[in-house]
């Protein structure tokens, strides 16, 4: 593992100095201020904390399941980002309350206008959306629909028979479905690997063996036993 301790140093400021040992930033001191809080003060500090602990984010069930750990990190957040706001001005908290307000707002509008805005909704409307979906499918071809959701960054390819992918121009440009002589079933077309490799290209010039079809091969000339026994073993049917 490289050792970086050469090449850059993380420090805190209160740590860096120039070159004469001189600090480069003055010392920070700080002081606690305890003031007291009027009667309206507190009771709006206490409405924003009950608001950011109880309710915030709880249209997004943060607190369920593998969750838990996430809405309290989040509702933690949010609470120190908004008491700040409190501690800093009433005008200041009342614009971020205002603005949380306005986003629940909108969220609220889409969930009531959409049907199909998530799983759950798709699923308990799931007969018209395959309504909807058969309507606009049958009006395009599978390359057509194909090549409109993907423009649309959606994964998707058309569903082809065997024949169809053999007409295939894109695989057909790219000789997905050679043609194999076999000796004794004539022409066939085989399916070559998907990927190329400009140094080790893949070919295929062979049919699929038959059962058996390399059993001397294997048995007399890889394991090692005479062609005798190999063939005696054969006719016992030992070895097929």
């Amino acid at each position: 593992m490289l050792d970086p301790s050469d090449i850059m140093r993380r420090m805190l400021k209160e740590e860096m100095v120039d070159f004469d040992g001189h600090p480069l930033f003055p010392e920070r001191r700080a002081y606690t201020v305890n003031y007291d809080l009027s009667e309206a003060e507190f009771d709006l500090y206490e409405a924003v904390t009950n608001y950011v602990t109880e309710e915030m984010n709880r249209a997004d069930q943060l607190g369920k399941g593998k969750n838990g750990e996430r809405r309290r990190t989040v509702v933690g957040f949010a609470l120190t980002i908004l008491q700040r706001r409190l501690a800093s001005s009433p005008a200041a908290i009342h614009e971020s309350l205002k603005r949380r307000h306005r986003r629940l707002q909108l969220r609220l509008e889409e969930a009531e206008g959409d049907k199909f805005g998530d799983a759950f909704r798709r699923w308990k409307h799931h007969d018209e959306l395959d309504g909807l979906i058969s309507k606009w499918t049958a009006k395009h071809t599978p390359t057509e629909v194909t090549e409109k959701l993907q423009f649309r960054r959606v994964p998707s390819f058309p569903s082809l028979s065997p024949s169809q992918l053999r007409a295939d121009p894109h695989l057909e440009a790219r000789e997905a479905f050679p043609t194999i002589t076999h000796a004794e079933k004539g022409e066939m077309r085989a399916v070559v690997p998907p990927w190329r490799f400009s140094k080790t290209p893949s070919s295929i010039d062979t049919w699929t063996p038959d059962l058996g079809e390399h059993n001397m091969d294997v048995f007399h000339g890889i394991i090692g036993p005479p062609k005798s026994e190999v063939e005696s073993l054969q006719e016992s049917q030992v070895i097929w």
